[in-house]
């Protein structure tokens, strides 16, 4: 292969290895932000319910520090950090 051809074969695989990173990442960010909005439904319907603030797993009370970083949680941080562990998502 002449090595102006061979140049440009590497950049093509360059050019659609970055493409594939991107497509990659914002699929990863596409399913972050579905899940977020998840979250934020079941919080919005916890709080019409009354029972926002409590873990919808244990029913223990979601301290106030945690609502007060991440208001859409649904979980208290035992009960999420069990549900991490194991695979699963959600707040």
């Amino acid at each position: 292969m002449p090595p102006d051809e061979e140049r440009r074969s590497r950049a093509d695989i360059g050019d659609q290895a970055q493409l594939v990173r991107e497509r990659t990442a914002r699929e990863a960010m596409l399913q972050v932000l579905s899940e977020n909005g998840d979250q934020i439904e079941r919080a919005l319907q916890r709080l019409a319910q009354g029972t926002y603030g409590s873990c919808e797993d244990c029913g223990g009370a979601i301290p106030a520090e945690r609502l007060e970083f991440k208001p859409e949680a649904t979980r208290c941080v035992s009960c999420q950090e069990a549900r991490e562990r194991w695979g699963a998502t959600g707040a």
